[in-house]
């Protein structure tokens, strides 16, 4: 109750959340939390742009039955020629 005017949950709840992004962006708290954000970001990305993927995809269903891809090697496709 505030001002003899009863609220209800929902506004409550919006008020609540209004109040915490003004909180937020009012301290420091929020250019520590965008700035490791966008650092993290930046290294998830430079690590996608770097890496070089070998041997993730067999491209000959020959290669699929020497030792440690024998497991799989019932998934392969067999081509029938």
């Amino acid at each position: 109750m505030l001002f003899g005017r009863t609220f209800i949950d929902r506004e409550m709840l919006l008020g609540l959340v209004v109040a915490s992004f003004l909180a937020f962006f009012h301290t420091f708290m929020a250019l520590l939390i965008i700035s490791s954000l966008l650092i993290g970001g930046s290294i998830i990305a430079a690590h996608g742009a770097f890496r070089v993927p070998k041997d993730l995809f067999l491209d000959d269903p020959s290669a699929a039955f020497n030792g440690k891809h024998h497991q799989h090697a019932a998934l392969l496709p067999r081509h029938t020629c």
